[in-house]
């Protein structure tokens, strides 16, 4: 890590995959369908479950496709600038960071599960799928609508890890 160039790069990384995870897709599309500040409403997160329960089906859809985009972006753009391996994550997680804080809404966002799942299904997507499956069973199974969410995606994501790192 001697080379100005690679820490160049990995500092690029961070600061594309910020920006990416920054851009307040649930808030844009809210205020755009139907004019609902989506901060100031429900769980007051700007994240796929809100927008789902208080815009309508089809912009959370919209949301979640356009949040996973932004995870998976993030890593790919790693990828573009020469990283590799684990230092793939700073792009990851800056991604993260900058869903829940983003800078072009006063430092507000949600709590990131969306682009978690996109930075999952980049960096292994066999995995992310079957997590997928065990995160969709358990928000069916919860009665409790604005924890379920979460809950599904750590669960799926606690099964991804164990499978990578201790089946295998």
């Amino acid at each position: 890590m001697d080379n100005p160039m690679e820490i160049l790069q990995l500092v690029a990384s961070g600061v594309i995959g910020y920006l990416l995870g920054a851009l307040p897709f649930a808030q844009w599309v809210s205020r755009y369908v139907k004019g609902v500040d989506i901060f100031a409403t429900g769980t007051t997160l700007a994240g796929t479950a809100n927008v789902f329960w208080n815009v309508g089906r089809r912009s959370a859809l919209l949301v979640f496709f356009c949040d996973v985009g932004k995870g998976t972006a993030a890593v790919a753009g790693a990828w573009g600038l020469g990283i590799e391996g684990p230092l793939t994550l700073i792009a990851a997680a800056a991604a993260i960071v900058g869903h829940w804080a983003s800078v072009f809404s006063s430092f507000r966002g949600g709590d990131a599960m969306t682009p978690l799942i996109g930075v999952s299904f980049a960096l292994v997507p066999e995995l992310t799928l079957l997590a997928a499956m065990l995160g969709v069973a358990t928000v069916l199974l919860m009665r409790n609508h604005q924890m379920r969410s979460a809950w599904g995606i750590c669960t799926g994501f606690t099964l991804m890890l164990f499978w990578r790192y201790w089946c295998f």
